[in-house]
């Protein structure tokens, strides 16, 4: 890890801190730590301990193991396998992160978490969480090889749970709210020496060493290693916050170097407010029992060591002593598994003890010393004939009781019931019905064991969902590295939202670039579970084919270029990655189609007699709507010009009777009425004008009507020449 720009050669933490911390951590986990190793080795390697081994065969029964508990990790292990969780990226109201600088921290995210999964990340963590309780993952950075300068981020497991801690104190579901946390990793001496030449161990004694049973150098074998730790604590450093006139805040000291290199015209934006804060820089010390070896300041905001939890609950003890019990998946089955190998270990006692004589003769009635006839009573395997003394050599009147077959005792029914029995515990201890659901007169239904499927799926929620949690834990520190790290015009790979993986210019680098000086404190992630198990997969597709043939509607969506995408995603298949990146060239070739077939009936249309003679019969209907129009307006204008004489008369008459008194006003409106008189005629003289100018190019159109007429039934005789011909 880089070291940040302001250094500090000594830590705040003394060596004796440093182990008491560790010291401390070790007691309250310890419990944690044996549960987590003693219940991966009951699952995986075997269900009896090497105490019942030798207390099993003083009893003289074999110490047989019937694991059924490891099937159950496998199964959801496989599940999990076939799971892609969903990346999402949110920024705070006053966040500044454009779109394309959201899609590449998705795609960036995805793509580190897709790395770590091919080197079995997930599927460990989330094996480690079942079988052990809980896991520790850790971020990281390392150069892209040997020989480049850019420096990626990483995500790996860490080498053992039970060799990392965390500050007691912490609550946090991934415990980065604590003051400090440690991984433990074991060094071969001469290695170490190669590395820390100047390092004093001549103290160390491999053997047992301080912390209860845990020692800081050992013997394995021939070999001795020292476990070196690296601590991770936080320090807190002054600072001061100010806040802009838009709302947005930010560090005094990274808005200083911003007004120093300010280049536009426009001013500077002023401060509008300031405040004191603290910034926490995560510090990093390498020591092992004698000495500090190495001290630096990391670019980390967060604690690189993260903690995936299982299904932890906190206890009070009688001493009201609050613990943390880290409970493995399997935790409440080891009883019920113990029973198993009990009864399967009686019943296979009962079989090596099994009487293997067959029959009960009486020594006076034994045959003749012949093998062969003494052969039936030895050899059972063989047909033969059975012969005995019937009557006593020594006294005829005595008769011999004849062999009597031996009489096996049975084994209890008790001890096949429990054996029988612990199958079905499992199910109801584990939440897991898939077995026993839909079961009528023998039979089990595909949808019953898909059914129990989902349901086992829903038992392991709180195991899938701290995965989750822990992964959200994670990307949060990679969006945090993003800006520090990525800073470099350079082609990264993302993997985008159909898991393909892409390559994305950033900060400058070819074009289509995008930058990465983004505020990683304003951008929220979140994880989520996708629909990606394979049982949730099927249903979908059954739910979707059922709404298909209900809905035609959706039939026709979900079968379309937006909706059939839809569908394949939640299939599985050879071949499926193939076929999806065929679609987009099937549908542009059914568009060329649907095209050329609509210009082919255009064209078809044009040629056919019969198209032009409906064409022609529309034409003549418009003329004649349009000849009906036009009468419609001359009669109306002749109207109008009737109303208009009729009323010149009435006020004539009216004009004359009064022509005494008001002589003035007849000569007037007189006047007007010639003037009337003489608009109306000109209007009469338009309208006759416009009428015949109508009636000459109706005429015409009509003419033309015929001759179109005539060329079609000309062209209809031809062709039917051509047929009889």
């Amino acid at each position: 890890m880089k070291h940040s720009k302001k250094k500090q050669k000594e830590s705040n933490w003394s060596l004796e801190d440093l182990l008491k911390s560790v010291e401390t951590t070790y007691r309250y986990d310890k419990d944690n730590y044996r549960r987590y190793h003693n219940m991966r080795k009951f699952i995986y390697y075997s269900t009896v301990d090497e105490k019942q081994e030798v207390a099993l065969r003083k009893l003289g029964k074999p110490p047989l193991s019937f694991n059924s508990l490891e099937a159950y990790v496998s199964r959801m292990r496989g599940e999990l396998a076939k799971h892609v969780p969903s990346v999402s990226l949110s920024q705070s109201a006053l966040g500044r992160t454009s779109a394309d600088q959201i899609e590449f921290a998705e795609g960036y995210i995805r793509n580190v978490l897709d790395d770590a999964n091919k080197e079995n990340f997930q599927n460990e963590s989330y094996d480690r969480c079942l079988t052990g309780g809980y896991n520790v993952a850790e971020v990281y950075t390392d150069y892209e090889n040997d020989d480049s300068f850019w420096q990626d981020i990483k995500v790996k497991n860490s080498y053992d749970p039970t060799l990392c801690g965390f500050d007691p104190a912490a609550r946090a579901p991934h415990k980065g709210d604590g003051d400090y946390c440690f991984k433990i990793y074991p060094m071969e001496i001469g290695a170490f020496k190669r590395k820390y030449p100047k390092a004093k161990i001549d103290e160390l004694t491999f053997s047992k060493t301080t912390i209860s049973n845990f020692s800081w150098a050992f013997r394995s074998g021939k070999t001795d290693f020292i476990l070196v730790c690296d601590m991770y604590t936080k320090q807190e450093i002054e600072t001061k916050v100010v806040q802009l006139p838009d709302g947005s805040s930010l560090d005094k000291e990274e808005y200083e170097d911003i007004v120093k290199n300010w280049n536009n015209v426009v001013p500077a934006p002023e401060v509008a407010d300031e405040r004191d804060s603290t910034k926490t820089i995560i510090c990093r010390t390498r020591f092992i029992q004698s000495e500090i070896l190495d001290y630096e300041e990391t670019d980390f905001t967060y604690f690189p060591l993260v903690y995936i939890d299982g299904n932890k609950v906190a206890i009070q003890n009688s001493n009201y002593e609050v613990s943390e019990i880290r409970r493995p998946y399997f935790w409440q089955a080891i009883s019920m598994q113990k029973l198993k190998d009990r009864a399967g270990q009686s019943w296979a006692h009962s079989l090596e003890n099994m009487v293997a004589h067959k029959w009960i003769v009486s020594l006076e009635a034994l045959p003749s010393e012949d093998p062969m006839i003494r052969s039936a009573y030895t050899n059972n395997q063989i047909p033969a004939v059975m012969l005995y003394h019937e009557i006593s050599k020594d006294n005829p009147n005595v008769r011999l009781t004849p062999p009597q077959p031996v009489q096996q005792a049975p084994m209890p029914p008790e001890v096949m019931q429990a054996f029988s029995y612990a199958e079905q515990s499992f199910q109801f201890i584990l939440g897991s019905y898939d077995s026993s659901l839909g079961i009528n007169d023998n039979q089990l239904s595909g949808t019953a064991i898909m059914e129990g499927a989902t349901q086992s799926n829903a038992a392991a929620m709180p195991y899938l969902m701290s995965q989750l949690q822990g992964l959200t834990r994670i990307a949060e520190i990679i969006i945090d590295l993003m800006p520090k790290y990525l800073k470099h015009k350079r082609p990264i790979e993302v993997m985008d939202k159909e898991n393909k993986k892409l390559s994305m210019n950033i900060n400058g680098f070819g074009s289509n670039s995008v930058s990465t000086n983004f505020d990683s404190r304003k951008l929220k992630v979140k994880i989520e579970a996708g629909v990606n198990f394979s049982i949730q997969q099927t249903k979908a597709v059954q739910q979707m084919q059922a709404l298909a043939v209900s809905s035609p509607l959706f039939a026709n969506f979900i079968y379309s270029e937006q909706g059939l995408p839809i569908l394949l995603d939640n299939m599985e298949f050879h071949g499926l990655d193939r076929l999806k990146a065929a679609l987009p060239a099937y549908f542009t070739q059914l568009k060329q189609q649907q095209q050329q077939q609509q210009q082919m009936m255009a064209q078809q249309a044009q040629s056919n007699p019969q198209m032009l003679k409906a064409k022609t019969a529309d034409k003549k209907v418009e003329f004649e709507i349009s000849n009906s129009k036009n009468n419609n307006a001359l009669h109306v204008a002749n109207i109008s010009v009737q109303n208009r004489i009729a009323q010149n008369e009435e006020n004539k008459i009216v004009s004359q009777t009064n022509a005494k008194t008001i002589d003035q006003h007849l000569k007037i409106q007189k006047q007007e009425i010639e003037k009337a008189n003489a608009s109306i005629d000109n209007a009469l003289k338009v309208i006759d004008v416009k009428h015949r100018h109508n009636m000459d190019k109706h005429k015409v159109i009509g003419e033309h009507v015929n001759n179109m007429l005539d060329n079609v039934d000309k062209l209809n005789k031809m062709g039917n020449n051509k047929e009889i011909e």
